[in-house]
């Protein structure tokens, strides 16, 4: 999420003063006057543009606005301090004009803040003036990485930068290349014999792969992903385990993923496959395309683009209508999105990303997690964010520990 290190605007209290004003527009409250400092901030930076239109086609994550930000003060000065104080910071702001609106508005201003730019309180304020009794860290946890195991021929490479460039020949013609993050596979000659591989990604660790087919393949923490250095005859057919985003490339020959609870077959398309156990049902996702999901016990069911089929033990399945796409698929884009996301669900994907174990203290109830927050950051950043949201947790060596409020 590159775009939160090139912010221009440096005053937090304006970049604040332009949430209320998207909020506002929202609502059909803007004055002429209000109108016009809208439209003069949009014109600043083509970012800022790119943000508003970004809220205004999320239209139902923008309206819910975070409980944490309900009651806040209608000053916008001082309704700014009290999301400062919730975060643990101590700001000086400068001597402004305030301009009072109803508690709500500056509610969804506050949301409409952290939509903006997500992190943007922690990239805006430095790191000394957050208060050290917040969010206590001792030994910051680095994210995620591109990092994985390589098992072909009997034997295992480790992907990183150590190995780069050309990693084997597994039959004249054919090559399988590293580079940066993406293991790529290039069949030139073809062959009756199969040859597999398997990649695996720790938790912590993330890989993108390049088939021989062409298919891209990203795959998540704690995944693996079995396949044919070359396909040969009628179907191009590979084993999943953890999580995948698939693009397929089109081929006459079907493209079939195996998992535990299902098996999806398609002929050209993008979705997204969630097998953790811990989970509990598989979660198969159509992006765009058409794809089959066949269940081992039971009958197939065709998804079509913005479905969900969930998979229970025993082979029940489910079919949801209309998902958020943007969040099932925000792994492969470096973000975490959470819209109204179970609590514990949330931390389970924060567990893997980061290789931590949670630990709760007392009943949180149902709680949820909302927001938008990029998965490269240090855990200490996100730490800060969940308290600012009102998730009360502290990081102690690989433990984020989550207490009852």
């Amino acid at each position: 999420m590159d775009r939160l290190d090139d912010i221009n605007e440096k005053d937090l209290f304006s970049l604040f003063r332009a949430a209320q004003l998207v909020a506002r527009y929202k609502e059909g409250l803007l004055s002429r006057a209000e109108s016009d400092d809208l439209q003069q901030w949009l014109d600043v930076s083509p970012r800022h543009r790119e943000w508003f239109d970004e809220l205004l086609d999320q239209e139902e994550r923008f309206s819910r606005k975070l409980d944490v930000f309900k009651d806040l003060n209608a000053d916008t000065e001082r309704a700014l301090k009290e999301v400062m104080a919730k975060a643990g910071m101590a700001p000086v702001m400068a001597q402004s004009k305030t301009v009072r609106y109803t508690p709500w508005v500056a509610g969804i201003a506050a949301s409409v803040l952290l939509l903006l730019g997500g992190f943007a309180l922690y990239r805006y304020w430095p790191a000394h003036q957050v208060a050290p009794q917040v969010a206590a860290v001792v030994n910051d946890i680095l994210p995620g990485q591109d990092k994985a195991t390589l098992t072909l021929d009997g034997k295992t490479i480790v992907l990183d930068r150590s190995h780069e460039g050309l990693i084997a020949q597994p039959v004249a013609g054919n090559s399988i290349k590293n580079n940066g993050g993406l293991l790529s596979y290039k069949a030139e000659s073809t062959t009756s014999e199969l040859h597999y591989n398997t990649v695996t990604t720790g938790r912590g660790g993330q890989y993108k792969l390049v088939l021989s087919d062409g298919t891209k393949v990203w795959l998540d923490a704690a995944s693996s992903l079995h396949f044919p250095t070359a396909f040969a005859g009628s179907s191009r057919e590979v084993d999943l385990t953890g999580q995948a985003y698939f693009e397929v490339a089109h081929h006459k020959e079907p493209f079939i993923v195996h998992t535990a609870k299902a098996d999806i077959q398609d002929l050209g398309t993008a979705f997204n496959v969630n097998t953790y156990t811990e989970e509990g049902a598989a979660q198969y996702t159509l992006v765009q395309g058409s794809i089959r999901v066949a269940p081992t016990v039971g009958g197939s069911h065709v998804l079509v683009p913005g479905q969900r089929a969930l998979v229970l033990d025993g082979g029940g399945i489910e079919i949801q209508n209309h998902v958020d796409l943007d969040e099932i698929t925000a792994w492969t884009k470096d973000l975490f999105v959470f819209d109204h996301t179970d609590l514990k669900t949330g931390m389970r994907e924060i567990a893997r990303w980061y290789d931590i174990d949670i630990v709760y203290e007392g009943d949180l109830g149902d709680k949820k997690l909302e927001g938008t927050a990029p998965r490269n950051e240090n855990l200490s950043v996100l730490v800060r964010l969940l308290n600012l949201s009102g998730i009360p947790c502290k990081l102690v060596d690989k433990k984020l520990i989550v207490e009852r409020p």
